[in-house]
């Protein structure tokens, strides 16, 4: 029976004691829960259940290093005839190619099989799999953006190596030849894809449809008085029928001692949101991790680490009594060892911006210490970023 609109609107209120030394004692966090569903027709579409069908390439790619011309580069008229070879067998460093500016394009024309595109109508479209990649990039088929992870210059944001998987709608996708086209950026390596990288396409299936973010309401996931923590989770889906599962919110401090975890069935098509303010939080950094659940199986997770006040945490001294002799004994140790400082230039990785350095020394127990130093090559006042693994 069709349905115009259906707003769901959930409120609940939780209380918890907790004896955490920089939580106060019987802390109440108030949760107000506002989930806004949106159902459009309660057709008869039922999930397809049918196998996957998974289709692998070759890992032979077009090459080209820079940021791309008028982004055309993106576009399946486009001629790359003149581009390298680039196999994900090896390094890009390895073939012997490298990136300009750090930037650099990838791109290759795919034929799905019959089966395959039969498959894929059925199911409502396919799932690259790209295998890894570094380290920010955006993934275009048939010249439309599919995915992205991460940002390029100028907001830049982290260093992100996973696997790469992105679901393709079935109307960007044609039964005859398609064209991926992959643009990234790396400012710290050879760039490129991982050694051993193959790409692959499988059909759609319910899950690879399903899509979880959470938004911040501060930008800088930092709360201050008298505004309380808010974070919404926004679950969406492109699946042609209802899916059902549950939403679990769990916040823990930031040393994961447990605060709360509410558990919210959803039945849903389209999009579905839940709204969370946390009222007379205390100063702290706190953890706050969403999950969908489906069929017992967590299949969607996002984290977000947020403060509330940090400039008033309050740190209790908890030094053992022996600490300042164990300190000392290891200061005497230490000075018996010869640093032996190293810098050696890493001609590979370094590029107009700034020239990049393993640094070696020896430590406590001779034991060895390696690490990479990219000092920019202009003059001036530049800030200083510190990247551990």
């Amino acid at each position: 029976m069709a349905q115009n609109m259906q707003n769901i609107v959930i409120f609940a209120q939780f209380f918890f004691h907790q004896n955490i030394n920089y939580l106060m004692k019987k802390t109440i966090f108030c949760l107000g829960i506002a989930a806004m569903a949106t159902l459009a027709g309660c057709g008869a579409a039922v999930e397809d259940s049918s196998p996957a069908v998974i289709q692998t390439y070759s890992n032979v790619w077009k090459f080209h290093a820079g940021v791309g011309v008028d982004s055309a580069w993106q576009s399946p008229t486009y001629n790359d005839a003149a581009w390298a070879h680039a196999t994900t067998d090896k390094w890009l460093i390895d073939n012997n190619l490298k990136t300009e500016s750090n930037f650099g394009w990838y791109r290759k024309t795919i034929t799905l099989s019959d089966s395959l595109w039969t498959a894929a109508g059925k199911k409502g479209g396919i799932v690259l799999h790209l295998g890894r990649l570094a380290a920010a990039d955006e993934v275009f088929l048939n010249g439309e953006l599919v995915g992205k992870t991460g940002e390029f210059q100028p907001n830049y944001k982290g260093y992100i190596d996973s696997e790469r998987n992105y679901f393709v709608p079935i109307a960007l996708l044609q039964q005859g030849d398609n064209l991926i086209a992959v643009k990234f950026f790396d400012g710290w390596t050879a760039g490129g894809f991982f050694k051993d990288a193959q790409l692959s396409i499988s059909t759609a299936e319910t899950n690879d449809k399903l899509f979880l973010n959470l938004t911040v309401a501060d930008s800088d996931y930092i709360f201050l008085s008298p505004d309380a923590v808010s974070i919404s989770v926004v679950l969406e889906s492109k699946n042609a029928w209802k899916v059902d599962g549950d939403v679990v919110i769990t916040l823990t401090t930031d040393d994961y001692q447990w605060i709360s975890s509410d558990t919210f069935g959803v039945n849903f098509d389209k999009k579905i949101t839940f709204a969370q303010t946390y009222n007379e939080a205390v100063p702290g950094f706190y953890r706050y991790t969403a999950q969908f659940v489906r069929n017992g199986k967590v299949v969607l997770e996002k984290k977000v680490n947020v403060g509330y006040e940090p400039e008033k945490i309050a740190s209790p001294i908890d030094a053992k009594p022996d600490f300042k002799a164990f300190w000392d004994n290891n200061l005497r140790e230490l000075a018996k060892v010869a640093p032996q400082y190293k810098l050696t230039k890493q001609e590979q990785y370094s590029n107009a911006d700034y020239n990049v350095y393993l640094v070696e020394m020896r430590s406590l127990g001779n034991e060895k210490i390696q690490g990479y130093y990219a000092q920019p090559t202009r003059e001036g006042k530049f800030p200083v970023i510190v990247e551990y693994m």
